[in-house]
């Protein structure tokens, strides 16, 4: 679905992605946000045009990212900053090397990686549940924000019982609203 996007077009595509959250979402109530990094490989939105201008226009904010803890099926939130030196994981993701954890319950707003979204909120992600473990675990108030480069699509049918809904679906052309 994604693999036959140039770089250019990734590029092009997230900016706005990045443009349809900056137009639709406020930080009056933002803490902490967890975002997750980019598989470059897999052509995923870019989410460091966010990170950067998150950085830039609301330093208040504390930007977090997942880390994999070895062994477990989920990973920790580490804090982000533009001086945090990021290794790649095993499964090809930049990941800090080391940094502060910080707890779900703080986390208030998260972007979520996806393969699709439904008409619903539900999503496919790459089939491992790390997110929708990690979900379950922050406060029911935690804003849910898939990012994706396609609109929904009607039913995705084969959910399981722990799949986590999103509230939002940020593509270029809009923003779609879910009630979770």
């Amino acid at each position: 679905m994604r693999h036959g996007m140039s770089d250019a077009e990734v590029w092009k595509a997230s900016e706005k992605i990045s443009n349809q959250f900056f137009k639709h979402f406020s930080f009056k109530t933002v803490k902490y946000l967890h975002s997750f990094l980019p598989i470059d490989k897999n052509k995923e939105p870019n989410t460091w045009i966010l990170i950067e201008k998150i950085w830039n226009d609301h330093p208040t904010v504390e930007l977090v990212v997942p880390k994999l803890i070895p062994g477990a099926k989920r990973f920790d939130n580490i804090l982000l900053s533009p001086g945090t030196k990021l290794l790649t994981s095993n499964w090809g993701i930049l990941e800090p090397e080391q940094g502060t954890s910080v707890p779900e319950e703080l986390l208030d707003m998260v972007f979520i990686p996806l393969l699709a979204a439904d008409k619903n909120g539900f999503r496919v992600g790459y089939g491992k549940g790390f997110y929708d473990q990690f979900l379950k675990l922050c406060k029911p108030e935690t804003i849910r924000i898939g990012i994706s480069f396609y609109p929904p699509v009607h039913e995705i049918e084969d959910l399981h019982e722990g799949d986590e809904p999103l509230d939002y679906l940020i593509t270029p052309d809009r923003v779609y609203r879910f009630n979770r």
